[in-house]
């Protein structure tokens, strides 16, 4: 029994890496998009790493929009509290 929790908490931990590492991407690329001419919105790994973490972050967006939140931010601060809550939750796992 012990085999199937540890087995489960390294596939969430792994899988939390992925989503981790996808958030990252997702913003280098933003970040490269806004100082070249390099359009990340076209580009089909973007649109992966778009795809995969924007099922962690619209549900803190739509709470802090519920509840009027860095409404004039100029940071996307929903994105950057999700990333931190993936964090903490993927340091919590071994504990498990």
């Amino acid at each position: 029994m012990e085999a199937v929790f540890y087995i489960t908490a390294k596939v969430i931990s792994i899988f939390l890496s992925a989503v981790s590492f996808a958030m990252l991407v997702r913003v280098i690329l933003q970040l490269v998009s806004m100082l070249t001419s390099f359009n990340a919105e076209e580009n089909k790994f973007y649109i992966f790493c778009f795809a995969i973490t924007e099922i962690f972050v619209t549900p803190i967006r739509y709470l802090c929009e519920r509840f009027n939140l860095f409404t004039n931010t100029p940071i996307d601060a929903p994105f950057f509290i999700a990333y931190l809550l993936i964090s903490i939750l993927q340091s919590f796992l071994p504990i498990i």
